[in-house]
């Protein structure tokens, strides 16, 4: 929208218009520059849910959304601009409320002092959700050991040296304690708000949003739901996460990418059409254990490479810069490219990193997630 429009509509409020809409939230923010985009984005378990956002004209903008008539509803995250605060909103269908706060800008967008009033449906979900707050005071408290501040000095020199000697020291050892202790505190606490919750809607949506993704560690939590929690909207997402149908013998999606190593379009079924097996590596350059997993997959590629083994490396990263720093970094021989909207991730149901998939040259799908030695152990078994 240009400046022109938005200046001819100052005093308004903006309102997105979806068919059938029939639930609203009214967003009255400061610190939201007129033509910034504010609204909600629907949380349904996928990489790119749709979206419902519209043009701030002075602090002002309503979003209409269409929710199923039911017992259960919907949850969204607000958005603002090009990130996400975070803020989450639960409503029901039919309802109108009003969200205010102050956006504070930064690289991660914040609300400062956010409130959503006017839906029952978002009063009753956060007297029973988890309370986050008092969980991140317990880590930031321990967070202040001094032995950290030394390690992160050591780190940024790079002195494994001094790294090694830190992590003796009876501060580090405290520190190492009580991260064991947050930890199992927060799988108990988790488990606990799930199991009150699991009566209702509101359960599974605990589930898939206090969790950063789901497997099936996470399926006697679904089980203990109730028929009308399995069954609703929720419900259904957790359960096609915790115990989805075995991919095994299934084809793979076709997809077509820019080969950085080459600058060549291509696409899975050229490069399947001349390999045996190709793992399918999904990845990012922030993901540690995607990083620890990269010398195992160079060592496999070396050693099974001229017998038709390859690898395709399709990245998460939201920023260029940080993918190509990775791939100066770990100079990985095999096709690459980042997914950068294409849409990739999605066609795999990519929820969490890594996650690989060994394909024949049909295209089927012969394993998932393999690594470590099992992936040698397969290979070594494949081309005998």
């Amino acid at each position: 929208m240009s400046k022109r429009i938005v200046a001819l509509m100052a005093g308004l409020v903006t309102t997105l218009c979806l068919s059938a809409q029939n639930s609203t939230v009214n967003f009255n923010l400061t610190g939201v520059k007129d033509g910034e985009k504010v609204g909600l984005v629907l949380i349904n378990g996928k990489n790119d849910p749709p979206e419902a956002l519209a043009p701030v004209t002075a602090g002002k903008v309503t979003v209409k959304v269409d929710i199923p008539q039911g017992n259960d509803g919907r949850a969204y995250y607000v958005k603002v601009g090009d990130g996400f605060s975070g803020d989450m909103i639960v409503l029901k269908a039919n309802e109108t409320a009003t969200a205010t706060g102050e956006v504070v800008p930064g690289q991660y967008v914040k609300i400062k002092d956010f409130k959503l009033a006017g839906s029952p449906t978002n009063d009753a979900y956060q007297k029973v959700k988890l309370d986050r707050e008092s969980l991140n005071k317990l880590y930031e408290a321990y967070h202040q050991n001094p032995a950290l501040v030394k390690m992160d000095s050591a780190a940024a020199k790079k002195d494994t040296a001094a790294m090694a000697r830190i992590r003796q020291t009876p501060d580090y050892k405290k520190f190492e304690a009580d991260e064991h202790h947050f930890f199992a505190l927060v799988d108990s606490t988790f488990k606990a708000v799930h199991k009150a919750n699991a009566a209702t809607w509101f359960g599974p949506l605990m589930i898939l949003t206090d969790y950063s993704y789901l497997t099936d560690a996470q399926k006697p939590e679904y089980e203990q739901l109730s028929d009308e929690a399995k069954n609703s909207f929720y419900g259904k997402i957790v359960q096609s996460q915790v115990a989805p149908p075995s991919l095994v013998g299934k084809p793979a999606p076709d997809f077509t990418f820019t080969d950085w190593n080459t600058k060549k379009k291509t696409s899975l079924k050229a490069i399947l059409a001349k390999n045996k097996y190709v793992l399918l590596d999904f990845w990012a350059s922030w993901c540690r254990p995607c990083r620890a997993e990269i010398p195992n997959v160079k060592a496999n590629y070396q050693k099974y490479h001229a017998k038709g083994f390859t690898v395709i490396s399709i990245s998460a990263d939201a920023k260029e810069a940080d993918w190509l720093k990775a791939l100066k970094t770990e100079k990985m021989p095999w096709p690459q490219d980042r997914d950068a909207g294409q849409g990739i991730l999605d066609k795999y149901e990519v929820r969490y990193f890594p996650t690989t998939y060994l394909l024949d040259s049909k295209g089927r799908i012969v394993e998932k997630d393999i690594r470590g030695e099992a992936l040698g152990t397969k290979l070594a078994e494949l081309f005998k």
